[in-house]
């Protein structure tokens, strides 16, 4: 201890505290869409867009934007603004979107919704537009020949899931064929050289076939052309190709060098059988019924031949090219009075049908 004066210094500090209480709101946004999952192509439908606030405060200036797929068709456009308005807490408000399908396949509609302070939420709608699936196909011989008539079959299928009306099909008449005829109701329609059919509703999974007689009138490659529509103006087309061969075709021409004689008399027949086709003739087989009242003679031709019992039948020609002929004399000896008559057969590998030809001379005595 020392003694003398002591200073004592003392220092207060007063604390102190306060509290408060705030509400702090919050707005949300959400977003759902309402209606079909599948719809078909043509048919309107309607979906309902369902915007809420389940938050604690006020939406301001709430906006609908809906992008509409190509598959789906709004009359305002493919993109969609449809303003709200402020949202209350827990309200909620819902517009309608009316759209037609016009395309088919699986749809995305994306919706989205905006409001003030950046508030965003979105969704997406896969809507499957089911339409039908037209097919069409062209069946007939690959091979043609000019001047012969040929069937051709046009299938008409649905292979889709919801059926098609007022369908209707169309064959174009390629340049070289001329048209003959055509079923179930086909009509020629001379402006476009086209075939048309109605064919009227397919269900899913069914077709129908319609068939046509065409003539070829041109050698080569010729492309036939067909397609079919449906009531929503899906146009669906086939192609077969022909490839058009000429063909053989024999004409016969007999002239007697007299067409009065006496018995007594020798006469000379020419036959002249002439390829006026566009393709060679194969084994022209000739073959000659010769008058009773004449005696042969001999004959002259490209062939070596055979006579007996009246008859004369030549060894086959082995070929005549188109544009050209063959030619074959016969020789015989009137020996009876009356009308006489030659006959004469002529047949090919190349041509379907027989020529059958005559010639008559008088004999007197």
């Amino acid at each position: 201890k020392t003694r003398g004066d002591v200073r004592l210094d003392a220092y207060v500090r007063l604390t102190g505290s306060t509290s408060s209480n705030f509400v702090v709101q919050e707005p949300t946004i959400g977003v759902a869409v309402s209606g079909p999952e599948t719809v078909e192509i043509g048919q309107q439908v309607g979906y309902i867009v369902r915007v809420s606030n389940p938050g604690t405060g006020l939406a301001n200036n709430v906006i609908i934007q809906a992008a509409v797929p190509e598959g789906l068709e709004h009359r305002n456009g493919s993109l969609l603004n449809i303003e709200i308005g402020t949202l209350n807490p827990g309200e909620s408000r819902q517009a309608r979107l009316s759209l037609t399908a016009v395309q088919g396949g699986e749809q995305q509609l994306a919706v989205r919704v905006l409001a003030d302070g950046g508030l965003s939420e979105q969704t997406v709608t896969s809507i499957v537009v089911a339409e039908p699936q037209l097919a069409i196909a062209l069946a007939g011989p690959k091979e043609s020949h000019v001047g012969r008539a040929e069937n051709y079959i046009l299938t008409v299928s649905n292979g889709g899931n919801v059926q098609s009306t007022n369908v209707r099909a169309k064959y174009m008449v390629p340049a070289g064929f001329t048209f003959v005829s055509a079923g179930r109701g086909g009509k020629y329609v001379e402006v476009d050289n086209a075939v048309e059919w109605f064919v009227g509703t397919l269900q899913p999974n069914d077709s129908s076939d319609f068939t046509m007689t065409m003539k070829a009138t041109e050698t080569g490659e010729l492309a036939h052309k067909a397609g079919v529509i449906s009531e929503h103006g899906q146009v669906t087309t086939c192609e077969l190709i022909s490839n058009v061969e000429g063909t053989a075709a024999l004409d016969m021409k007999v002239v007697a060098d007299h067409r009065e004689l006496r018995v007594g008399q020798e006469i000379r027949w020419e036959v002249q059988i002439r390829n006026a086709g566009t393709r060679e003739a194969l084994n022209v087989g000739v073959s000659c019924e010769l008058p009773a009242g004449f005696e042969f003679i001999a004959a002259d031709g490209p062939t070596k031949y055979i006579s007996e019992n009246g008859v004369l039948v030549f060894r086959s020609i082995p070929v005549i090219e188109a544009a050209t002929d063959a030619k074959i004399v016969i020789r015989g000896l009137c020996t009876r009075e009356g009308n006489q008559r030659l006959r004469l057969r002529v047949a090919s590998e190349s041509v379907s049908d027989v020529l059958i030809g005559e010639e008559s001379v008088s004999v007197s005595k």
